[in-house]
């Protein structure tokens, strides 16, 4: 039901019942605030379990996605919906704390965007814009080369996965980048070729190198790489031509990986890593002629979400422990825009305790304000009140 502004003044704010109702309007209040503070996080279009996707068929439009019906929202898309420049391949997404979309793109300006999650305008951060045709001019200095992922530390820093071999962060304010990691900084093996890349719960970067058929562990702070699956290191199924990554519920590392046989046919498959020992496992393998997985994430539920390389394009759900899948959006499964592959992200779904505390503790508040004017009674009441236990004069 829809709140009503008006309803709610003339039962609860009006001078005369003001006092008397003072604990239903501290309670009121105070759920409208929490409900307003969390609609300013996730914005209109946005829900907490959405799935967002910028579309990589240059189509310049970032799509949420609900992960229940499948149906498909426009949320920001060049010129139209949302202010800021144009974007033509984005290639990673990430969010903020304050809940903004980053995105990294690969072609026109191998750079990074900001998205803001009310109103769907585009910021240009950090990149090598031409300022041509729509795209931004170039920001910021430092190395840059073609990033595949953006990061973004609990601290809110962020950090671009480059390709050819190296780590940077970047200063939103100045657009300058950092180099963190690579091209001589940290040590441990060298990069080669990286693709995917995502923060663990430690606060390090894991990042796939194609080439080598690896996973790295990068300490941000030192730049440090360490081998946390292949180049020796582990058991089970190698990690052949390592993309897009995703850190299950587990701790677990769900990876994407390619293999091509001879006659062109194409092995796609889903390798759980675990973290502690390298050890792999194979969670999905399925061979198809004209399409792999082009990127996965976590959902809200814990399944993993797997984008399909096909023109049409297609999200399936893949169960963490048997490996079953389900199409959630795609052909005949969910309405509105048309989809398209893309790196995705599922906005997170804020921890049931921390809200139910503060509501708790909002209700508990009013309720102990309702009560003790309750057990308070008026000035007037006590004078009649003691006029009536008053003895008679004889």
């Amino acid at each position: 039901m829809a709140f009503n502004f008006s309803t709610f003044y003339h039962s609860n704010m009006k001078p005369s019942t003001l006092i008397g109702n003072r604990g239903r309007v501290l309670v009121a209040m105070l759920s409208l605030y929490f409900l307003l503070s969390v609609n300013k996080l996730y914005g209109v279009q946005i829900q907490p379990g959405d799935i967002i996707m910028p579309q990589a068929d240059t189509t310049s439009r970032i799509l949420v996605i609900d992960p229940t019906t499948g149906d498909r929202t426009v949320f920001s898309a060049y010129p139209n919906v949302g202010s800021g420049p144009d974007f033509y391949d984005p290639s990673g997404v990430a969010l903020l704390p304050n809940g903004d979309l980053l995105m990294c793109e690969l072609e026109e300006t191998a750079g990074l965007y900001e998205i803001n999650h009310v109103t769907g305008d585009r910021t240009f951060i950090s990149g090598l814009g031409s300022g041509l045709n729509g795209f931004p001019p170039s920001r910021g200095d430092g190395p840059l080369d073609l990033p595949r992922a953006v990061t973004v530390a609990q601290n809110g820093s962020i950090y671009l996965v480059n390709q050819d071999g190296f780590i940077t962060q970047v200063d939103p304010s100045t657009g300058n980048r950092t180099l963190v990691s690579g091209e001589g900084v940290g040590t441990g093996p060298d990069f080669q070729y990286l693709d995917g890349g995502i923060m663990n719960t430690q606060g390090h970067l894991l990042v796939s190198d194609t080439m080598q058929a690896a996973i790295f562990d990068v300490n941000l702070q030192t730049g440090a790489r360490t081998i946390v699956s292949g180049l020796g290191r582990g058991a089970g199924p190698t990690l052949d031509d390592a993309g897009d990554l995703t850190l299950l519920p587990n701790g677990e590392i769900a990876a994407q990986v390619v293999r091509v046989h001879d006659d062109n046919s194409i092995t796609s498959e889903i390798v759980l890593v675990d973290q502690a020992t390298g050890n792999r496992s194979l969670l999905f393998s399925a061979i198809w002629t004209d399409t792999d997985f082009a990127y996965l994430t976590t959902s809200a539920d814990g399944k993993i979400l797997g984008s399909l390389d096909v023109p049409s394009g297609e999200i399936l759900s893949i169960d963490p422990t048997t490996g079953d899948t389900t199409l959630i959006s795609g052909e005949n499964v969910g309405t509105g825009a048309d989809l398209a592959y893309g790196d995705m992200i599922v906005v997170p779904v804020p921890e049931p305790t921390t809200g139910m505390l503060g509501i708790f503790g909002f209700l508990m508040m009013g309720l102990a304000t309702a009560s003790r004017y309750r057990q308070q009674p008026s000035l007037q009441n006590d004078d009649r009140r003691t006029h009536r236990e008053r003895p008679q004069l004889r």
